[in-house]
């Protein structure tokens, strides 16, 4: 099926799982193609205040109950998750999960491998950004720019990055 507003939308296992990028852009015919697709659950990679922040119409909001999943900062064996219902849409057996995969113990584990004196650093920089995002009231935004070149820091590539997402996040895995 082709989506004009879902780039990268395709069957992982046809009829059972699909891929897609950004949902937030979706328009009303891609909508109606979603639905006869029988789809029910949405997970998003991205925190919701990722979402929120895009000025992309989301129109799924209306037909998926958005929900955000917090897992414990450390690895729970099972996992203790928190649900938080953030905003119910019309239809309570459609659900858009955000999980997100950066949280504190995400954040120890990449400031462990760093120097000393690189992570007093981050830790000063991540500060200053946050206290600039309080200050000028811009929900995280300038914070989240500073922490991807961070997180993705030259000296350990993309691969790093997702190989610290497994072992470090293992709590927002077992979440998604």
């Amino acid at each position: 099926m082709d989506f004009q507003s879902l780039p990268n939308f395709r069957a992982v296992v046809p009829g059972k799982l699909y891929r897609s990028a950004k949902v937030d852009n979706v328009t009303p015919d891609d909508v109606d193609k979603l639905s006869s697709l029988g789809i029910k659950t949405i997970v998003d990679l991205r925190t919701l205040n990722e979402y929120r922040g895009s000025s992309a119409p989301k129109l799924l909001d209306d037909t998926f109950q958005v929900v955000t999943l917090k897992a414990q900062d450390r690895k729970p064996h099972p996992p203790e998750l928190h649900f938080t219902v953030k905003e119910a849409g019309s239809h309570q057996d459609k659900t858009h999960y955000f999980v997100t995969f950066v949280n504190g113990q995400f954040f120890k584990g990449v400031l462990q491998r760093k120097p000393w004196y690189l992570r007093i650093y981050i830790i000063l920089t991540m500060i200053l950004a946050w206290l600039v995002d309080t200050v000028l009231r811009t929900n995280g935004e300038y914070l989240r720019k500073v922490a991807s070149p961070i997180l993705a820091s030259k000296d350990q590539g993309m691969f790093q990055l997702y190989k610290d997402y497994v072992d470090l996040s293992t709590g927002s895995m077992f979440a998604g």
